[in-house]
């Protein structure tokens, strides 16, 4: 019998994980957490604004992010906004996404307010968003929401600006 134990290929998830790609037509239970950050994205020649959260997905049990248009994102911020609602972090959200590509719809509707386990926030904030996004291939410019320069997203030029990080001189690049 082989010393090398196998029996663990079928609890491999495959995909991204780090980051939630919700399912069209499925429901996600999730708890915000943490600031936002703000970042440009180039698909097919056309560069967006597009916002990236870190999360807890109740409903796939794991921390996550979560990176979503700009009206999306919008609906988020409009119950953070609402008196009633606050702080995201506070209450988890029903997620559901309908449709594909430029044709895709969220809806969010929250919960009622109750605490995160202190285990599940330790989970989230172990996600260091800037490092996940800085291998993204098609994200030129990110930074948390709280330094948000309008002008900065303007910029076709593509460089990364994220907190600690330097400009990248392509000619120093060995190959």
């Amino acid at each position: 019998m082989s010393s090398n134990d196998w029996s663990k290929f079928k609890d491999i998830k495959s995909g991204g994980g780090d980051i939630l790609k919700p399912e069209e037509g499925k429901q996600y239970k999730i708890r915000v957490i943490g600031e936002p950050w703000v970042y440009t994205s180039e698909y097919k020649g056309n560069i967006s604004t597009r916002f990236a959260i870190t999360i807890y997905n109740q409903t796939d049990s794991c921390a996550q992010i979560l990176m979503l248009s700009k009206t999306a994102f919008g609906d988020i911020f409009d119950l953070k906004e609402n008196e009633e609602w606050g702080d995201p972090s506070e209450y988890d959200i029903t997620m559901k996404r309908t449709g594909q590509d430029k044709e895709t719809k969220y809806s969010f509707v929250p919960s009622v307010k109750k605490p995160l386990e202190a285990d599940k926030v330790a989970e989230v904030e172990a996600i260091v968003l800037d490092d996940v996004l800085s291998r993204l291939p098609s994200v030129q410019i990110a930074f948390p929401i709280s330094e948000l320069d309008p002008d900065a997203l303007k910029t076709k030029e593509p460089k990364r600006v994220a907190s600690g990080d330097e400009p990248i001189n392509l000619d120093s690049i060995p190959f």
